[in-house]
């Protein structure tokens, strides 16, 4: 367990250390104007695994979004049952990291190559592997959680002072349709 923090603490440096010289044009796009969306998250539980599907469908059915892919995270050697490829959801686990947390395999790969319009962190607090596909992702507006430690990783931070998912997703869907509006 001590050596699993060393890594932690050694990925997480180096993750910072390599993304600090990043230099991109963010373009902002708002839900009317975006034609892809990507998610990032851990996968929890089946609970969360839930409300991302409907986030998903609600991105597609209500929004009109044409493209869209969520790629979680699940911190197990294994995917759990439920959390099995399908058309708009792809996956990783811990087997695919590095000594360093750094995440790899195909799934990871595609994901970080397509160039989203809106690419949005769903996760509070900083998991190295997604943080990771966060910086590695060609997302031409990435939007996570506010905090003056991360400002450097979004282009728009949305401070939501609950914890539940729900919240923030209905934050990020009120900004997103306001933003860069042509009225």
């Amino acid at each position: 367990m001590m050596f699993e923090g060393i890594r932690k603490k050694v990925g997480r440096r180096q993750m910072r250390s390599e993304y600090k010289g990043l230099r991109r044009t963010p373009k902002v796009f708002n839900l009317a104007t975006a034609q892809s969306v990507g998610l990032i998250y851990r996968v929890d539980n089946e609970e969360k695994f839930a409300a991302v599907k409907k986030y998903v469908r609600h991105l597609k059915e209500e929004e009109g979004i044409k493209r869209i892919m969520a790629l979680g995270y699940v911190e197990d050697k294994v995917l759990p049952e439920f959390a099995r490829s399908q058309l708009e959801f792809d996956y990783f686990c811990k087997a695919e990291l590095s000594w360093n947390f750094r995440p790899g395999g195909n799934a990871v790969k595609n994901f970080c190559n397509e160039v989203f319009d809106i690419l949005i962190d769903l996760e509070r607090e900083e998991i190295i592997p997604l943080r990771h596909i966060l910086n590695k992702s060609k997302g031409r507006f990435k939007v996570g959680y506010y905090t003056d430690e991360f400002k450097q990783y979004y282009d728009l931070m949305i401070d939501v002072h609950s914890s539940e998912m729900i919240d923030y997703i209905a934050q990020v869907n009120y900004y997103l349709s306001i933003i860069n509006k042509v009225s």
